[in-house]
């Protein structure tokens, strides 16, 4: 949990990667693909377990919150920047992934009817992708470019930021070292909260998708 982490060193700098709460897409059974074209509110699941993650962080002195600037990370970073008297921060580097024509299908019907495509993504997405909209390599480098960005403007604080699945496991999956094409194995659930230390211009992931204060 957060609330255990030590306040960072002057050279040191904590940044709390948090998944946005639960959607209407994210509720649904089976679960259909929601990228960066599908634009949904939080659901009230999903506001409450934004409480949540905000209570867990309530603690901590966060010099900012940033945000994806879909409504769903939007919404949840706002309840978390509350108790803190800020108004989330949007950052376009956070929102996410594009997933091209496969948007708002399953992944069963992505199977059947664009075997060719999924074949390639399940060998490798890092660098195949989704057909129509991003690899995992233009993914990563523009969400590790973004939080190179906000490391040097918070040098030595601690800032929250909240994103999305894809994001979150692709960029924590890699930090930790896990090659990009087994990274959709990270877990990342709605408003778990990954921690990540940056010193002397290196990453390293604290903890992964702590869920604790959701339960």
């Amino acid at each position: 949990m957060p609330s255990v982490i030590e306040f960072p060193a002057a050279d040191t700098t904590l940044v709390y990667l948090i998944r946005h709460g639960a959607t209407p897409h994210n509720m649904m059974t089976p679960p259909r693909l929601q990228g960066s074209g599908i634009n949904e509110s939080l659901t009230e699941r999903g506001r409450e377990q934004a409480g949540r993650a905000a209570d867990a962080l309530a603690s901590r002195p966060l010099a900012a919150v940033y945000t994806s600037p879909l409504k769903r990370a939007h919404e949840t970073a706002q309840i978390i920047a509350g108790p803190h008297g800020q108004d989330a921060l949007v950052e376009p580097a956070f929102q996410e992934i594009n997933v091209g024509r496969w948007e708002n299908r399953t992944w069963a019907e992505i199977q059947a009817e664009d075997a060719d495509a999924y074949a390639l993504y399940r060998q490798n997405p890092y660098v195949h992708g989704y057909p129509g909209g991003e690899t995992g390599q233009g993914l990563l480098d523009r969400v590790t470019a973004g939080l190179e960005a906000i490391v040097a403007r918070h040098a030595g604080k601690e800032v929250a930021v909240v994103a999305h699945s894809v994001v979150n496991r692709l960029y924590v999956g890699t930090t930790l070292g896990i090659p990009p094409e087994q990274s959709h194995w990270t877990p990342t659930s709605n408003c778990g909260i990954s921690t990540v230390r940056y010193k002397e211009g290196r990453a390293k992931v604290l903890t992964v998708n702590a869920t604790a204060h959701l339960m």
